[in-house]
């Protein structure tokens, strides 16, 4: 190898280490910024900050209840309340208020109260069944129970709020006299109209005398189909083939 030679060969070495070392300069402070950067991410979203909202619909102790998992701390004034909340938190819990700060829909439950019998009704006993809802379900519990005639009370109106607590109805019975209605934990599990569910954590039909409960019906978390009908329960079959079968269906009033 000439000089010549090796000296543009040493040209190009020297050349290329200086690239490679300003390429290395680079990456070093691409990584620190890249470091505080993340540094400074994680800083604001660990930072505590204070909001207040207003709600329209929920209780401020619900509300707190659903969202413990994201609050550090929560104050109530009226119809606000005020949080303590972490910053990357806050998306989340305005998600959640944005889903349960919203009017709850009211139900309209029909209420039936039939006493079936296995015996053949006379010809000017005989019922006619006018709502076909209804008479599709009986004709099921006639294949099923060979019921053969029944007495039908007028339907019994009730409305009741979605999320609701406790709720008591008496009910004025042709047949049977006062009775009482007690329905509890009345919710909805889908916003897609026609295809929605209204579920009951408990129904109990009972009637009082002198104080003291008779449990005609008692029955747990039930299931009604939007604008359709349901069984909730049959009670007090005798030799002769009498029962009380209690039927409801269910109206989303939007």
């Amino acid at each position: 190898m000439n000089k010549k030679s090796f000296g543009i060969i040493s040209i190009l070495v020297f050349v290329f280490a200086l690239n490679l070392s300003a390429t290395s300069i680079q990456t070093r402070q691409l990584s620190q910024e890249e470091r505080r950067s993340k540094n400074a991410q994680l800083a604001w979203e660990w930072t505590e900050v204070l909001k207040t909202y207003q709600l329209k619909h929920i209780k401020p102790e619900d509300l707190i209840n659903a969202t413990r998992l994201y609050i550090i701390d929560a104050t109530v004034y009226k119809n606000s309340v005020t949080i303590k909340i972490t910053n990357k938190n806050v998306s989340t819990f305005e998600e959640l208020l944005k889903k349960m700060d919203v009017e709850k829909k009211n139900i309209l439950f029909k209420v039936y109260t039939i006493m079936a019998f296995r015996e053949s009704a006379k010809k000017e006993e005989q019922v006619e069944i006018e709502d076909k809802g209804l008479k599709q379900v009986l004709d099921e519990l006639e294949k099923l129970w060979k019921f053969h005639s029944y007495q039908i009370d007028k339907p019994f109106f009730i409305t009741v709020k979605e999320e609701s607590g406790s709720s008591f109805f008496k009910l004025a019975s042709e047949f049977y006299g006062s009775l009482g209605l007690r329905i509890q934990q009345v919710n909805l599990n889908s916003d897609k109209p026609g295809k929605r569910n209204i579920t009951i954590g408990q129904l109990k039909l009972l009637t009082s005398y002198m104080g003291i409960e008779q449990i005609f019906i008692d029955s747990n978390n039930i299931k009604v189909k939007e604008d359709g009908y349901l069984v909730v329960g049959v009670s007090g079959m005798t030799s002769r083939g009498k029962v009380l079968i209690l039927v409801i269906s269910a109206e989303i009033k939007d």
